[in-house]
């Protein structure tokens, strides 16, 4: 996200809806959205990392509020696995993560051109 905003930050001479004010760019954008969104999202995946399953049938649990809890969760992962890219470990997966993120961002961009 800090990255787009160097980018709007870089092109907006080219287009005029990237001209934003200082506090547009880094307050709300980086810090409340995206700041706020991370946040949340680690808190998440760490709740659901630690979460024990205990699979029964949906008419052996009693309570309306549980079957409903049971068939939302049918929609979420049984196990959430941590991957650390480390990307510091060589100068090919440095490279390989910068590509990745230069993709990422060239296809964000894609959608103002």
């Amino acid at each position: 996200s800090v990255m787009f905003e160097v980018l709007e930050y870089t092109l907006e001479h080219q287009l005029p809806n990237f001209s934003e004010c200082w506090w547009d760019h880094w307050i709300m954008d980086a810090l409340v959205c995206n700041g706020l969104g991370i946040y949340f999202g680690l808190k998440t995946v760490n709740h659901f990392s630690m979460r024990t399953y205990h699979w029964r049938g949906l008419w052996d649990i009693p309570s309306y509020r549980g079957k409903l809890r049971r068939i939302l969760g049918q929609f979420g992962p049984y196990l959430w696995i941590d991957y650390d890219w480390k990307p510091f470990s060589s100068l090919y997966r440095w490279a390989g993560v910068l590509a990745v993120i230069a993709g990422f961002l060239l296809v964000e961009l894609n959608t103002f051109y």
